[in-house]
């Protein structure tokens, strides 16, 4: 049932070690999730998943929310 599944783990990877590479920790840091996908589609040229960058971005980085956006506490290096 699921052997037919085509996943592209290769972007998922790729995104996972972009944001390691470019995203930073920072007290400061103010990064919405259009941000960092904007930086990545400019960067790289690829598209990415709301959903995936996300959980990529949760794992890594405290959140907050102002005025009802979701802020994490990073900057991105690029």
């Amino acid at each position: 049932m699921f052997d037919d599944y085509c996943g592209d783990d290769e972007t998922i990877d790729s995104v996972e070690i972009w944001i390691d590479e470019h995203v930073k920790a920072s007290s400061r840091g103010r990064l919405t999730l259009e941000m960092v996908m904007s930086a990545y589609i400019e960067h790289t040229g690829e598209s990415v998943d709301l959903d995936e960058l996300y959980g990529l971005l949760s794992d890594r980085f405290s959140a907050d929310t102002d005025n009802g956006e979701l802020i994490f506490r990073a900057h991105i290096n690029l």
